[in-house]
């Protein structure tokens, strides 16, 4: 670039040459092989060169003043902060005292945490410096110390999870490990028997809407654990929250959606609890169809266990319904028709605020415009000890309920039930025996529910739900001193 007098003005708004905002021209020049120069447009030259237009009026501006060579000066890193061992030790320590939650289901094949969804690296480092006013690490430290040190830490509840089996069988089949040579076609029957579940849950969910259909089709699934109150106080993150559960009903006949609620001071969420829940249901009277058909996955803490196939017996016996089966969907394919309702209740209670239990009920009645859910909220005497009567009357010894598919009872044989081991309908239904000895139909006719005891909350969770006092309305503290308040 050439710094040239101005050789021919134009007529411009000034009275003398000295107001005008231009005075020298900016010639480009562009060197040739030929040892001469050839002037070209701005343009041209930057695309030559590849630089910006602020750039070139950097260069013209010292070439202006007299500068002819451009020295850079940026410092570097010159002010660049160091951190020694006991900041980054503090990090740490800081990082591990928030209470964390595993995968639910994948904790065989995964370390994976989970913190709160309400937290996030930027609201940790603002509880940490309020925990250390007279601290200097920066954030961009205090974020390198997360990434390094906890890379199994993240800050979302898990929404899904994949199959260990699928897994698995992947693995060894990308691996062609010697030990497994039928990896492959495993891996094809596992995925063919799961499509088979869904294709059935679906067959079932669309007869279920006819008119003539004799059967009712349910699906039932417990949601994630639901906290409260739901506060964003730093002091919260690091304590122990009231759990609040839910368990989905899904009626597949007109699609409505029945939430049972309760919270931990009330039960906890075992297979008592989801006996009584359908219980309950049951009471309402909202069925009417006399047999019924139970989808649900395959956890055996909550649905795969005797106690609800004591429920079952029980209905059948009394003569709530001719017929009920319960079937079961593959482990780690289990999407159920309730996974949609708790998706849209997750959306609604991430823009609301629930402070007690009464909040979240509130906002699952709100969380759907059209054909809305219905919450049944659960008192402490619907809880009934449905386990203690299934220990008594029942052994599944000889059954091996792990392995079933599908369970049926009938009133044709009350005192036994019916197992398939898979989704064909060509397999028939194997009978077995489940009453122990000595028991007949006539013991689970006879059967008095006893109301299950009421848990109590821990000293640790009271202590962390009376430091929360002070930051709750009036309205909601006596809820929360009430809890405080039982004795242990």
């Amino acid at each position: 670039m050439q710094i040239t007098e101005i050789k021919r003005r134009r007529h411009g708004k000034y009275d003398h040459i000295a107001n005008s905002h231009r005075q020298c021209t900016v010639c480009y020049l562009i060197p040739f092989t030929d040892g001469h120069t050839r002037q070209v447009c701005k343009i041209t030259f930057q695309e030559i060169f590849g630089v910006r237009h602020r750039f070139l009026q950097t260069l013209q501006g010292r070439k202006k003043n007299g500068i002819s060579v451009y020295v850079d000066n940026r410092k570097g890193n010159a002010h660049r902060k160091t951190f020694n061992d006991s900041d980054q030790q503090k990090i740490k320590d800081h990082i591990n005292s928030f209470p964390r939650d595993e995968s639910h289901y994948g904790r065989a094949k995964s370390c994976k945490e989970y913190l709160s969804p309400d937290l996030n690296v930027s609201r940790m480092y603002n509880s940490y410096k309020a925990l250390y006013p007279q601290t200097s690490v920066s954030y961009k430290f205090y974020m390198s110390v997360f990434k390094k040190y906890f890379p199994h830490v993240s800050f979302h509840r898990p929404r899904t999870d994949t199959c260990k089996q699928c897994d698995m069988l992947h693995f060894q089949v990308q691996s062609n490990n010697e030990y497994s040579p039928n990896a492959k076609v495993q891996q094809q029957l596992h995925h063919k028997k799961y499509k088979r579940a869904m294709e059935l849950m679906s067959v079932d969910s669309a007869d279920s809407k006819l008119p003539n259909n004799e059967y009712t089709v349910l699906s039932i699934d417990m949601q994630q654990v639901l906290p409260v109150p739901t506060l964003t106080h730093s002091n919260m993150f690091y304590c122990r929250q009231l759990s609040c559960y839910n368990l989905g009903i899904h009626i597949s006949d007109d699609d409505t959606a029945h939430m049972c609620m309760w919270d931990e001071s009330m039960a906890s969420r075992g297979s008592s609890e989801v006996a009584s829940c359908l219980f309950k249901i049951f009471n309402l009277g909202i069925l009417k169809r006399k047999k019924l058909i139970i989808w649900s996955d395959n956890c055996t803490g909550q649905n795969k266990n005797s106690t609800v196939v004591l429920l079952m017996m029980f209905l059948v016996n009394l003569g709530w319904f001719q017929e009920i089966v319960h079937k079961f969907l593959v482990s780690g394919h289990s999407f159920l028709s309730c996974d949609r309702d708790f998706a849209i209740i997750e959306k609604r209670r991430r823009v609301s605020k629930a402070l007690v239990p009464q909040d979240l009920q509130r906002i699952v009645e709100s969380a759907k415009v059209f054909n809305p859910f219905h919450v049944v909220p659960m008192e402490a005497s619907d809880f009934f000890n449905f386990k203690n009567v299934a220990d008594t009357l029942l052994t599944l010894n000889k059954c091996n309920i792990s392995k079933c598919t599908m369970l049926k009872v009938s009133q044709s044989h009350p005192s036994t039930i019916a197992i398939k081991t898979t989704y064909s309908i060509l397999e028939q239904w194997k009978v077995v025996n489940v009453l122990k000895r000595g028991k007949s139909a006539i013991d689970i006719q006879q059967t008095l529910l006893q109301l299950k005891d009421q848990p109590r909350l821990s000293v640790e969770k009271k202590r962390d739900l009376s430091t929360m006092l002070p930051f709750l309305p009036e309205e909601h503290r006596e809820f929360y001193e009430t809890l405080i308040s039982t004795p242990v």
